[in-house]
């Protein structure tokens, strides 16, 4: 008996997990580069990319970090 059966008719009449379905590591690893090398550089020549706005950030960071009540 092969019945073709949508995929949410199965899961809901399943049960359990009969199997997964998911990407190769290696397509999921290039992906990810992908991802990187079109971010990577993406504020370059932007008003983001100052390393005085970043040390203004950084600094207002630590103040606030250091206001935090201890906890002995």
């Amino acid at each position: 008996m092969n019945n073709i059966i949508p995929i949410t008719t199965a899961r809901r009449n399943c049960g359990k997990v009969v199997a997964k379905l998911s990407l190769p590591e290696t397509v999921i690893q290039e992906s990810r580069k992908g991802v990187l090398k079109r971010v990577f550089g993406a504020w370059k020549d932007t008003d983001l990319d100052s390393d005085n706005l970043w040390e203004e950030v950084l600094l207002k960071e630590r103040i606030r970090d250091s206001k935090k009540p201890l906890s002995l």
